[in-house]
This record gives C-alpha cells, structure tokens and sequence, in this order.
C-alpha cells in the first residue's frame, strides 16, 4: 500500500520497514527460540516471531529494541 501527502510535497511512496528479532537459548540440553501468540491478523493466535514495523524516525536496531519491548 503507498501513501501520498495530501499537499503533494511527497510524490513518492515510503516502503514499509519491518524488523523480526529471533531471541535463541538453551536450556537442559535443548535448544529453545522466543515465540509470541499473535493478536492480530492475519493468522490471530498463531505463534509467531516477535516483529513490528520500524518508525520511520528510528534506527533498524532502535526499531528491534522497541518491537522486542513492546511483544515480550
């Protein structure tokens, strides 16, 4: 989806950025990833990957702090 300004300064469509953050570990012996239960959809209470669209004010790695913060 592009979006425009209404008074016609941007005439070029912003792309969307989105981070996805894999937190691994392991614990007994066993090799473990951080999954999250979605709440939206597409695919509502799926277990997914902790990930969110980056601001366009923000770093890629400000953007993946944020995301882990606010899905964990």
């Amino acid at each position: 989806m592009n979006t425009y300004s209404k008074d016609g300064i941007d005439n070029f469509p912003h792309p969307f950025v989105a981070v996805d953050v894999l937190i691994l570990t392991i614990l007994n012996d066993s090799l473990n990833i951080l999954l999250v239960k979605r709440k939206e959809d597409p695919f509502k209470d799926s277990w997914a990957i902790p990930g969110g669209f980056v601001n366009i004010d923000e770093s890629l790695d400000d953007g993946a702090q944020r995301v882990l913060k606010d899905k964990t």
